[in-house]
């Protein structure tokens, strides 16, 4: 049997954002993440098709659609109440680096760790 306790002991948030590029793109409309009905949808002209990327979680809970969902899983036509928008990774990116800037008020650089664009961890352990 293992003895942990000469491991060392740290204190550690997990932070996944929720629906990161929804919700990014319901602020920047000035509406509610949390009930407002929105996807952000990639569309391939040259398809005729699409993939969902990131639902809000209105949208996920009254369609049933998760973020590998196609638009031929919505209501067509797309009901008045859904905002349906494309991606923006730029801006994406910069409101990650936002956020991360405000965990960083709180730990130390080397206590940050970005896991990804809507991931950190952050070491609280001397916070």
């Amino acid at each position: 049997m293992m003895d942990y306790s000469k491991e060392p002991v740290n204190d550690y948030f997990l932070i996944d954002m929720k629906s990161f590029y929804a919700s990014v793109e319901c602020i920047e409309r000035n509406l509610d993440p949390l009930t407002t009905e929105l996807v952000v949808m990639s569309r391939a002209d040259n398809t005729g098709s699409g993939l969902i990327l990131a639902s809000s979680p209105a949208a996920k809970k009254k369609y049933g659609i998760s973020n590998v969902s196609r638009p031929r899983d919505l209501p067509q036509p797309f009901p008045k109440t859904l905002h349906v928008v494309s991606p923006r990774m730029n801006l994406y990116i910069k409101r990650n680096m936002q956020v991360n800037n405000i965990f960083r008020k709180y730990v130390a650089d080397e206590d940050l760790m970005i896991y990804s664009i809507d991931e950190s961890i952050l070491k609280v352990t001397r916070s």
